[in-house]
């Protein structure tokens, strides 16, 4: 074979792997795509949450941009941890990703307001209200501050009382009860239920209860089982407010700059329904987990109203502590509390 016919025959090669290998790539679109944008969370792909906000929202964009917009996903906290993606979209390291407000307590601590007790009764009125707050006074306030623009959001069922042991039914009942909490908001309601709180991270929980260092959790239905906890929790309340999650996906502003206006409308649309639905997805999970531990054995308790109340009674010491506690900052805390109260009510 000549020389020109063996370096036709590497070359053609060597074009052919780079061709191969172009087509490799993580991202979920077309190779017409104008704006790739990598997204980060900390959910594995698998999780309830993931599943019906980002994952479809990514598909939904996708869709409607006609393939103009596409998407690398890097979920289970692949670049970075959850506590440090805001820090990670400012930086360029992701240009979407998760934003949970209750780890950023200086710098974001408005949008903390998820996570007071008896804001919402569900994610399907909290989770419309948490979006509306997002998108207008929260992001005037403070979103817009840390240089970000927000595009979806959801809210994780309002937190129940879980225990191993002893059944809840009213607050009395709480008096003596070592909660686990992880701060802030959940180690206040515990106090001024006359529990003992004990602050603990999450994936530590069901050695904990297993082992008795806790009695009880302040805990949404649907985060049981993913820490195995539906193993280890013989009582649950289901009609209590103790608290919740609240986090959203918001992109770099300098990225959003960068897009067309009609691309910002499909982003912002999309992001909107994606909330909306995603909010009635986690109540139906709720739902579908509350069934499966009752059929396990778990029994679930309905507080009666006359208890409800004095619940909520405490939970309004919290809240109003919080308010204090943002205008000491010069923060408009009241405000973002009526703001939150009244969107819920509306839905």
């Amino acid at each position: 074979m000549s020389g020109r016919s063996i370096t036709a025959l590497v070359n053609g090669t060597v074009l052919s792997m780079v061709l191969v290998l172009a087509g490799c790539g993580s991202g979920s679109g077309g190779d017409s795509a104008e704006f790739t944008f990598k997204v980060a969370d900390s959910f594995p792909k698998s999780h309830v949450i993931a599943k019906n906000l980002p994952v479809k929202y990514m598909k939904a964009v996708e869709k409607a941009s006609k393939g103009r917009i596409d998407f690398e996903y890097f979920p289970a906290e692949q670049l970075g941890k959850a506590e440090d993606m805001a820090e990670m979209v400012k930086g360029g390291v992701a240009d979407i990703a998760y934003i949970a407000p209750q780890y950023y307590s200086e710098k974001m601590p408005l949008g903390g307001i998820a996570g007071l007790p008896g804001v919402y009764e569900d994610s399907v009125s909290g989770a419309p209200a948490f979006y509306e707050l997002m998108r207008g006074k929260l992001y005037q306030e403070e979103i817009k501050k840390n240089k970000l623009n927000p595009l979806l959001s959801f809210v994780t069922g309002a937190y129940q009382v879980a225990t191993a042991e002893k059944k809840v039914s009213s607050t009395a009942d709480m008096k003596g009860l070592r909660v686990r909490t992880s701060g802030g908001h959940m180690e206040l309601t515990a106090k001024e239920l006359n529990a003992v709180p004990v602050s603990l991270a999450a994936p530590e929980m069901y050695q904990a209860v297993e082992r008795k260092t806790v009695d009880s959790l302040f805990i949404s239905a649907e985060s049981m089982k993913p820490y195995g906890l539906d193993k280890v929790v013989k009582y649950c309340t289901t009609n209590l407010s103790l608290g919740g999650f609240g986090a959203y996906y918001a992109i770099n502003q300098d990225k959003w700059a960068e897009l067309p206006e009609d691309l910002q409308k499909i982003m912002i649309e999309e992001g909107k329904k994606v909330s909306l639905a995603g909010g009635r997805a986690l109540e139906a999970d709720k739902q579908k987990q509350l069934k499966a531990f009752e059929k396990d054995g778990m029994e679930l308790t309905e507080v009666s109203e006359a208890e409800a109340a004095k619940f909520d009674e405490v939970s309004d010491t919290v809240r109003q502590a919080w308010v204090k506690d943002m205008e000491k900052r010069g923060l408009p805390g009241k405000d973002i509390l009526a703001e939150m109260k009244k969107l819920t009510s509306e839905q």
